[in-house]
């Protein structure tokens, strides 16, 4: 048995599969070897016609937070007393909201802030910084 395809390599393997009938794509990469390529191309007649190396040019942190916002993850601060539910601006920096945004929680959590909105017009340092940090909207929610 093979190792498991990464998701990126899987919809690879789909897209070349449905762009190229004429050709037989498969898996290649089973993890034996260090710097196999990860997909064959063959011909009808089973001679090796292309292989191909599938990359993702994307920041980790990025991802991380697209998968957040879509519901796909949960973060989970620990001490934390509730969940917090944000409304994030397109162009939030991945990197910067996810190294402050648990000392910003914390923080709002210890004062007893529970909601918090760009809109306002504010002194208070905390709310600049989420504002910077790209958060339009938070409002914690508490489960009884």
């Amino acid at each position: 048995m093979g190792k498991k395809l990464r998701p990126e390599e899987e919809w690879a393997l789909a897209c070349l599969k449905a762009a190229l009938p004429e050709l037989t794509v498969c898996p290649w990469d089973d993890g034996s070897k260090p710097g196999m390529h990860d997909i064959n191309l063959y011909s009808p007649d089973k001679v090796l016609q292309g292989a191909v190396e599938v990359t993702a040019a994307a920041d980790g942190d990025a991802i991380k937070l697209w998968k957040l916002v879509n519901g796909e993850e949960r973060c989970v601060y620990p001490g934390l007393a509730g969940g917090w539910v944000l409304r994030l601006r397109p162009s939030t920096r991945a990197k910067d909201l996810l190294r402050n945004l648990r000392a910003l929680l914390a923080d709002w959590e210890h004062r007893g802030v529970q909601e918090f909105s760009a809109s306002w017009n504010d002194q208070d340092p905390t709310f600049v910084q989420a504002s910077r940090l790209g958060i339009v909207t938070a409002r914690q929610v508490l489960h009884p």
